[in-house]
């Protein structure tokens, strides 16, 4: 990282950098993020709004990030066609995401079972 070296483990995602340097692409994409609990909490934010979905309880948050820095005023109830546009943009990075991880994870399970086979 920053020209120190970095990690030889493979990550998901893309770089922020763009998007830090102002880079209008870069600017533009969405970034997903969600906590490590057992039942996590989801977020996706663009440049104007941030949409949280707590699998614990189910509750769904909107912010106006522009108008609403502070995140004071959850607009979910207010604007319904935008959080339902959020939820499924941010459903459908959830399921790829598992996806990813059960192909990734089927791969090293079978890797291993081939190594042991051989020895």
């Amino acid at each position: 990282m920053l020209g120190r070296g970095g990690s030889r483990g493979q990550f998901q995602g893309r770089s922020l950098l763009g998007a830090l340097a102002g880079d209008e692409d870069g600017a533009r994409r969405a970034v997903l993020s969600r906590t490590v609990w057992d039942r996590p909490r989801y977020s996706r934010r663009d440049e104007q709004y941030k949409f949280i979905y707590d699998t614990r309880t189910g509750e769904e948050e909107l912010y106006d990030l522009a108008s609403d820095p502070g995140e004071r005023t959850n607009l979910a109830s207010r604007d319904p066609l935008r959080a339902a546009w959020a939820r499924e943009s941010l459903h459908h990075w959830i399921v790829y995401s598992h996806w990813q991880r059960s192909i990734g994870f089927c791969q090293a399970r079978s890797f291993r079972s081939a190594k042991t086979a051989r020895a």
